[in-house]
């Protein structure tokens, strides 16, 4: 019996190679998107420091000149934090366009296995068939060798 062989065996293994590259982008997506998320978050904080520094000016003697660097301070932290805030979301859309594009190397990449197993299905029942063939064209040609030596 012929051993099986799937025509398309080596763009399968393509495809998978592809998918686990997909999966190796992906995390190094969710890896910088939680660095950014990170980021956002110290920016934030910041923010809140310079905002309550700035609330406490309020309740002391405060000259202009600290007043003007606490303001210029909350109004640099907060564009620092909304800065980090766009690029997390951009880090988070990205992590959903690598995702969606492994599904569909998944998709793809399952194509071919179903492919394959139908395929391995099929010949397993051809090669049955041929088996089952050969085993009655042996049983015809006993028969009729025996039907010969008894009408000897």
């Amino acid at each position: 019996m012929k051993p099986f062989r799937f025509r398309l065996d080596r763009l399968r293994r393509l495809k998978e190679a592809e998918q686990q590259q997909r999966v190796l982008e992906l995390g190094e997506a969710r890896r910088l998107l939680e660095r950014r998320e990170t980021e956002l978050n110290q920016a934030v904080e910041r923010m809140e420091e310079a905002a309550i520094r700035y609330a406490e000016l309020g309740t002391g003697a405060s000259s202009a000149n600290d007043w003007q660097r606490a303001e210029a301070a909350l109004k640099r932290d907060k564009l620092l934090a909304l800065k980090a805030a766009d690029i997390a979301r951009k880090a988070a859309e990205n992590v959903e366009v690598v995702r969606e594009r492994l599904v569909a190397k998944s998709r793809e990449v399952q194509v071919y296995v179903r492919l394959r197993r139908r395929k391995r299905e099929q010949y397993e029942l051809e090669m049955r068939r041929a088996e089952q063939k050969e085993n009655d064209a042996r049983a015809v040609e006993r028969h009729t060798q025996l039907v010969e030596r008894a009408g000897r």
